[in-house]
């Protein structure tokens, strides 16, 4: 009887050794319960991180300073102001504002009838990244290598200039001929055309002109009289007061 007792403790000591040199050796395997705790940790982590990249925005002006845009945070709805500023200090009250991408507020100022003052305020920077004398400032698609912007003879002088169409890297892409204004530009929804409105300061006569955004025209008509509605109404094909202009693709 003895030696049958002592027979099986040595088993159970022989078999206690030979897991615990495994364990030490290779480890040992959470239990299905630790494992799924271990999974839902990784996906909540990812979702976190993919929550804070996702981050969104709002701003709104200030309703007693022209000068201050509040911008915050839409899930914690902590907000902070900024105030905005031209290099010449000659803004006189902040009109609009327009997100340019997630983290960057696009905002435009009035300084008198011909020119505006563009700016962009990174949100995650803190910083004002440029700044931008002119009117009609657009861009699509969240897409700052889209933007064009017109830029105007000075409102308060006798003598007026041609007035030019520019884009981000400040480079002419239409200039008006002598006597002409712009009336407006309108960018198209894709970005690659611009239709840009003028007419003669001293008579009626309104043209329309249509340009790539490397400057190349590629329409230009004559316009009866002030144009009441002008617009795209596809990537190429633009409307004003009911007739239609496009602008076909060379390859088709």
């Amino acid at each position: 009887m003895r030696k049958k007792i002592v027979t099986t403790i040595c088993a159970i000591c022989i078999l206690g050794v030979g897991a615990f040199y495994y364990h030490s050796v290779y480890g040992s395997e959470p239990i299905k319960g630790d494992r799924e705790s271990v999974q839902d940790k990784e996906k909540a982590h990812t979702k976190l991180k993919e929550r804070k990249e996702e981050k969104e925005y709002y701003a709104y002006i200030d309703d007693s300073d022209p000068y201050k845009v509040w911008i915050g945070d839409k899930e914690t709805k902590k907000e902070f102001s900024i105030q905005v500023e031209d290099e010449e200090q000659k803004i006189n009250a902040v009109m609009e504002t327009e997100w340019v991408t997630k983290e960057q507020l696009g905002i435009i100022s009035h300084i008198d009838p011909s020119r505006s003052y563009f700016c962009i305020y990174d949100v995650e920077k803190k910083t004002f990244l440029n700044g931008t004398y002119g009117f009609d400032f657009q861009w699509v698609n969240q897409d700052i290598d889209t933007f064009v912007y017109a830029v105007a003879s000075p409102h308060f002088k006798q003598q007026k200039g041609n007035e030019i169409v520019k884009n981000r890297k400040e480079e002419v892409l239409y200039t008006t001929r002598e006597g002409e204004e712009i009336e407006e530009i309108q960018l198209s929804p894709d970005g690659e055309y611009i239709g840009i409105v003028t007419y003669e300061k001293n008579g009626e006569q309104y043209d329309l002109i249509l340009i790539d955004r490397d400057g190349k025209v590629k329409k230009e008509e004559k316009l009866k009289g002030f144009p009441m509605e002008a617009g795209w109404t596809s990537k190429n094909v633009f409307v004003v007061d009911g007739q239609t202009y496009t602008i076909y693709n060379e390859k088709e």
